[in-house]
């Protein structure tokens, strides 16, 4: 079987973040400090509402998980 590599990321690019499962219980400076972490190293950042997102112990609900609306 083949293994199908993508490009590697160049700065400039732009990277993701979806919270997919649990919810991040990290305090917000924590999470921006992340996002700054990504950025100085040159990558643009987009975060789906998701990610601040709590339901129980989840990061949102099912459908807000499946939407994975973004906002930066």
């Amino acid at each position: 079987m083949n293994m199908i590599k993508p490009k590697p990321l160049r700065r400039g690019d732009t990277i993701g973040l979806v919270g997919i499962s649990g919810a991040l219980h990290e305090p917000e400076t924590r999470f921006e400090k992340m996002l700054e972490a990504i950025d100085a190293l040159g990558y643009k950042v987009i975060v789906a509402d998701s990610c601040r997102e709590e339901y129980g112990y989840l990061s949102g609900t099912d459908a807000s998980r499946a939407k994975g609306g973004f906002t930066k």
